[in-house]
């Protein structure tokens, strides 16, 4: 949470689990707190990134496990991060938002 600006506009993609904007690191803090319960081991594996200046795009897959299914999720995702000062101030997810609808059934 250190390089979160207290400000950043952080959106996730539309149709997940999560789907939605969350404005500022208080709703962002409380976002990252609700996937570490519904998943167990969950992380995103970055595999590329692309430098544009204070944009970084970052491809790679997310993995873990559904604490209420037992489920697995592999699914590719794309992270659009745009950076000042230091912080993140803003981040848009793409990801296949079917392999978490699936993983949590």
């Amino acid at each position: 949470m250190a390089v979160i600006d207290p400000n950043v506009h952080w959106t996730e993609m539309e149709g997940g689990p999560y789907g939605g904007v969350y404005q500022g690191a208080e709703q962002v803090g409380a976002l990252l707190a609700k996937v570490s319960g519904d998943w167990k081991g969950f992380h995103p594996e970055p595999q590329s990134f692309i430098d544009g200046g204070d944009q970084i795009v970052v491809l790679g897959v997310y993995h873990g496990t559904s604490t209420q299914t037992g489920k697995k999720v592999d699914a590719h995702f794309a992270h659009v991060w745009t950076v000042k000062n230091d912080k993140i101030v803003k981040l848009v997810q793409y990801t296949d938002t079917h392999k978490f609808h699936e993983a949590l059934k």
